[in-house]
């Protein structure tokens, strides 16, 4: 369960910066602590690569079938996420 709340944070530091532009014009979302620059992008982008490390670890210390659902329902997120936000 911890694994998929690191893959949702994962989701949350990738459409906040690619909307960060957009959402420093927007009037609520500009409250957002990437847009408006409480967390620098490099800060995020250390968050993202802690949060992946932790999401494959605790997928790694899970044996058997369960671990092959925890790695397909987090690439399913995942992926279905970026496919969303792309458009």
């Amino acid at each position: 369960m911890v694994s998929f709340c690191f893959v949702s944070s994962l989701v949350y530091i990738i459409n906040n910066i690619k909307d960060k532009e957009k959402d420093k014009n927007h009037p609520i979302k500009q409250n957002r602590p990437i847009a408006n620059g409480k967390i620098t992008l490099e800060q995020a982008v250390i968050v993202y690569v802690g949060c992946l490390c932790l999401s494959g670890m605790l997928t790694l210390k899970t044996k058997g079938i369960f671990s092959g659902l925890q790695f397909f329902s987090k690439s399913f997120i995942f992926f279905w996420n970026e496919e969303y936000t792309d458009h």
